[in-house]
């Protein structure tokens, strides 16, 4: 009996040595700090970066998704085929819902690494959505997509709204494809700026 309970009680304090210092949630006041949100139509490669994005940064992601899929949409028009009169109507509609427009724990996150594909010379409607439906004070935002220097410019000013929304750095811009090297590479800068 007398072993048993020596026993008993160093497993427990293993247990206990090993498990210190680790927590599977924040407590209580403390800050998540990054969160990775996006949105990815198709197979447009935006959550392929944001999933090397979160990696690096070693937090958690939340994917941005209309009630609604609008990707197919988008592929046939930039394909150039035609789109019938009821998918014309869907895609330009501004009746965008979100099936969860608010993230759990939104508020303990301060900086946020926003993953956006490029829709018709913009940004896409459900991350606009998204953005006009958070509160977004406290925050800094990274926007990622894949596109040209312009097309990332272009974002940045869509997403802050000509710089009314504060807090908006400069959109990233990759290349389809982009290696999880590049991508980790811009994270760790911005782990160095915060």
């Amino acid at each position: 009996m007398h072993r048993l309970r020596l026993f008993s009680t160093v497993l427990l304090a293993l247990i206990l040595l090993a498990t210190a210092g680790c927590s599977l949630a924040p407590e209580s006041g403390d800050k998540l700090t990054t969160l990775v949100v996006y949105y990815s139509s198709d197979d447009d490669g935006i959550s392929e970066l944001a999933r090397e994005a979160a990696r690096t940064a070693k937090c958690q992601m939340f994917e941005i998704q209309p009630e609604k899929e609008y990707g197919g949409l988008l592929n046939k028009l930039n394909s150039s085929e035609e789109l019938s009169m009821e998918e014309l109507e869907d895609l330009y509609s501004t009746d965008f819902k979100l099936k969860q427009p608010v993230p759990d724990n939104w508020s303990e996150y301060d900086r946020i690494i926003l993953g956006c594909p490029i829709w018709l010379d913009g940004a896409a409607t459900p991350v606009k959505l998204f953005l006009d439906e958070n509160n977004l004070d406290d925050k800094t935002f990274y926007p990622f997509t894949i596109g040209t220097l312009d097309e990332a410019d272009t974002l940045t000013t869509q997403l802050s709204l000509d710089n009314w929304r504060t807090g908006f750095a400069k959109a990233e811009s990759f290349e389809k494809g982009a290696s999880p090297e590049t991508v980790a590479q811009w994270v760790d800068t911005l782990n160095s700026e915060h």
